[in-house]
């Protein structure tokens, strides 16, 4: 392309993604400057009063910046349809003023001391100076598809952006890339790395900006901080090992670069196994004083979750939306339902003081994400009830007093320690990915499994007519499975192959699991080897395939029927989930060994109770291309009343529940699976044993890409799990080269109105919002779908919105593509406080 056409295809293209200036929608943009109202409170001895912002008014989560150079002023955002309208608040003056506006832009945004903004267009990356507005908008990078711009990340000078980019066609590839803004970056800018998991939170250390910290995206993940540099961690490099002073593993995140030093604030949730929770000093690069990376605790908190810290570094904000746990202890700080406490933390001695109480939504931007402005005179947060941002402004005197006190959480014995912890990495070192399996066992405890013995191919014994009848088109047989009170076990299959399979025609496997009142099943054997793939069916209740459903006859020889809760007590080896589990890896082994099948590509589905083993054998069998589990998965034993039953569920005593909980609940293992393992979660929204609550908490646990397929109520049982088409096209997709399902982002809502983005690479023909009223038991609750709207940004992206009707508690979106195959977003619960939807 020449120089001229160049310059008239960016001129084009910025006038199709930008609206006209304010003055030719005046009747829709705010005044040119609004005055907010000064809320007095004395809600703590810190916080003098309260300004709020404009009514609709959010800030994104900035890294490093967001402020203006006068070290008070915010830049917040305000949504009006398609036009996101982006306001100068500042809390001194109470003033709010429009600085510009832009269409179709993303929701995060980055703002540089100098005033450029810098935010997402359609696929492109933009900036815009703030003092001129939208004239001076323009395109530095247009993403090329397949990949999307995520988080950006503008350098406090705004002389240079950082940003992760996705692939949505292959959700494991990311990457992060850098941009000069002065200068349109026609290839890309500059590609600093590549990871096949998701990354995010890209963002400089303003310490040291030679230094680019970002996340290995996850809660439950064993690497979630990383750090790159151009020479010292070229291919970047994880930065804390996740160990605690007490040895046990963290779950930590919302990490964020220290202004005064080489290091990063993190949160340890509250359920991490590890102690102490809360914040964490986490050192990525030698200083004089720690010559090595390190970690050690700040302040204990079982509810923390976004954290933020003072250009001195001599104090920290944190919320409370931190969720409840069996191990998080209590505390003072509220987290029930919608509310959250904002508390200053003194990061010298860990005390910690209330400032204020807010609310917030699970979904973006509704999160409180506390804030001290750079002059430290505000903490600045979201509350979700009033759709407003609030400024508390920090009586000075009352903040020097609380530094001055030595009171402290930490016990005589814990102040006299350093928490030092040297960290696996040292600090040379160039590390590439981590390992294939995440890694999560070094920071949990080992498994029950002999991994090691369960991936060797089992002996295979013929079964007889007498046992089993013979069924056309596949083989019965019997594998050598571990013992059985002291015994040894032979669990029953079947295995089919695919006409044409051979030693020099290798085709693709997959492992199936029944549920509870099944065994092994040849149709379904005979109905993956039509589309292509190697099956194997397995009895992993001590059956064989003769008789009827939930009826079936005993193998005598065959182990453990399945018995909840009454074997807690057995020896672990005797208990029916490790033999459940055991034979699954050692079906697997047996399929992977048949010279007709390549042994790299093997997945595999399971229904109900099945669904469940395949949410625990997903976590860890690391050979493992794909997994679907149907219906089932973890958290059925949690302590909560809301209709989860089956595995644990409600049965048994809180005591064996608990101990169920902790040997043989997947919610242990999911977190192990590899960060590359895609999973296809697929359930119906009133299922009878398996809730959207524990269902959410286990796909959330799995640190892969993920896809959802939730249709409103499914029926439960083996053949509607089998007859699930998007199955069949997830797997062709991971092993057959097939296009993937579609994409959905989790939704978010304004108001009354909700929106999610997708990715597809098949053009979606509908879109629906299925909602909810009720409350209560999760089986119960009626659902109703209205048509959403579909709006392209490009063939292949875009997003979809709906109103929300009046009182919904629960709602959430899929889409169809051109295949009629469904994919969805995460359900979001509305709070109670705005359920109404105000």
């Amino acid at each position: 392309m020449n120089k001229a056409l160049h310059l008239l295809f960016c001129a084009s293209l910025w006038a199709a993604i930008t609206l006209l200036p304010p003055a030719l929608f005046a009747e829709t943009a705010p005044a040119e400057s609004t005055k907010t109202a000064t809320v007095t409170v004395r809600t703590s001895p810190l916080v003098k009063r309260m300004i709020e912002s404009p009514e609709g008014c959010y800030f994104a989560y900035p890294h490093a910046n967001g402020f203006l150079a006068d070290g008070h002023t915010l830049v917040v955002a305000r949504v009006n349809g398609k036009r996101t309208d982006y306001l100068a608040f500042n809390p001194v003056t109470t003033e709010s003023t429009l600085t510009g506006s832009l269409a179709n832009a993303r929701m995060y945004y980055s703002v540089s001391e100098t005033g450029l903004l810098a935010t997402n267009v359609n696929n492109c990356v933009v900036v815009m100076d703030l003092a001129k507005g939208e004239a001076s908008a323009r395109v530095i990078f247009e993403a090329p598809l397949p990949w999307r711009p995520s988080m950006p990340d503008i350098s406090p000078d705004g002389r240079t952006v950082v940003m992760d980019f996705h692939d949505y066609t292959l959700p494991q590839r990311h990457q992060i890339r850098l941009f000069e803004v002065d200068s349109y970056n026609k290839e890309g800018g500059r590609v600093l790395l590549e990871k096949p998991w998701l990354l995010n939170h890209v963002h400089r250390s303003p310490a040291v900006p030679e230094w680019i910290l970002f996340s290995h995206e996850g809660q439950r993940v064993s690497d979630r901080m990383w750090a790159w540099h151009k020479t010292d961690a070229s291919r970047g490099r994880p930065i804390f090992d996740q160990k605690a002073p007490d040895g046990l593993s963290l779950h930590v995140g919302h990490e964020l670069a220290m202004h005064h030093k080489p290091a990063a604030l993190a949160v340890a949730f509250g359920h991490s196994p590890g102690s102490p929770r809360g914040l964490y000093e986490v050192g990525f690069t030698p200083t004089a004083t720690n010559p090595v990376p390190y970690a050690r605790p700040l302040s204990p908190g079982a509810r923390d979750w976004h954290c933020n810290i003072s250009r001195d570094g001599r104090w920290a904000v944190v919320d409370t939306m931190g969720p409840d746990s069996d191990q998080a202890a209590p505390s003072d700080w509220v987290s029930k339902e919608s509310e959250s406490d904002i508390i200053a933390v003194n990061l010298r001695t860990g005390a910690r003081q209330f400032l204020h109480r807010g609310t917030f939504l699970r979904a973006h931007p509704w999160h409180p994400h506390p804030h001290i402005s750079p002059d430290g005179r505000w903490v600045i947060y979201n509350d979700a009830r009033t759709q407003r941002v609030r400024a508390l402004e920090i009586d000075q005197t009352a903040l020097d007093a609380f530094f001055s006190s030595d009171e402290s959480p930490f016990s005589d014995e814990q102040k006299n320690k350093t928490f030092l912890l040297p960290q696996a990495i040292n600090a040379g070192d160039d590390v590439g990915d981590p390992s294939e399996n995440n890694d999560a066992a070094a920071a949990s405890p080992p498994l029950p499994w002999d991994m090691t013995a369960l991936g060797k191919p089992p002996a295979v014994f013929p079964v007889s007519e007498a046992d089993v009848p013979t069924a056309k088109g596949v083989r019965p047989v019997y594998f050598e499975g571990p013992d059985y009170q002291k015994k040894p076990t032979f669990v029953f299959a079947w295995i089919g192959l695919p006409d044409g399979a051979s030693a020099t025609n290798q085709v693709p496997g997959i492992v199936l699991v029944h549920g509870a009142g099944g065994t092994a099943f040849s149709n379904w054997v005979k109905t993956w080897n039509a589309r292509g793939y190697a099956a194997i069916a397995l009895d992993h209740n001590g059956g064989l395939p003769v008789g009827k459903y939930s009826n079936w006859k005993r193998n005598p020889r065959g182990g453990p029927a399945r018995n909840d809760l009454d074997h807690l007590d057995a020896p672990l080896a005797d208990q029916w989930m490790y033999h459940a589990v055991a034979n699954t890896l050692l079906a697997h082994s047996l399929l992977a060994s048949l010279p007709e099948v390549d042994a790299a590509r093997i997945g595999i589905t399971g229904i109900s109770l099945g669904g469940t083993i395949t949410s625990t054998v997903a976590g860890v069998d690391h050979r493992l291309k794909f997994a679907a589990p149907v219906y089932g998965c973890g958290h059925t034993a949690d302590e909560v009343e809301d209709g989860s039953r089956f595995v644990g569920g409600r049965k048994g005593t809180p005591d064996q529940r608990a101990v169920w909980r902790r040997l043989w609940d997947p919610a242990n293992y999911l977190p192990r699976a590899p960060s590359t393992l895609p999973i296809l979660w697929v359930n119906g929204t009133n299922d009878f044993a398996f809730t959207l609550r524990s269902w959410q908490l286990s796909y959330r646990d799995a640190p892969g890409p993920r896809r959802l397929s939730l249709h409103v109520r499914m029926p439960h049982g083996h053949v509607a799990g089998e007859a699930v088409k998007e199955i069949r096209a997830f797997a062709d997709s991971v092993v057959r080269g097939g296009k993937p399902l579609a994409q959905v982002s989790p939704p978010q809502h304004a108001g009354r109105e909700a929106s999610a983005t997708y990715s597809s690479p098949l053009p979606l023909v509908s879109a629906e919002l299925n909602y909810t009223r009720d409350t209560g038991r999760w089986q119960d609750r009626l659902w109703e779908s209205v048509p959403a709207t579909l709006l392209p940004d490009t063939p292949q992206t875009g997003r979809m919105q709906a109103g929300l009707p009046e009182g919904t508690s629960v709602y959430y979106f899929n889409v169809t593509d051109t295949r009629g195959l469904v994919t969805s977003s995460e359900h979001e619960a509305l709070d109670s406080a705005t359920a109404s939807l105000r």
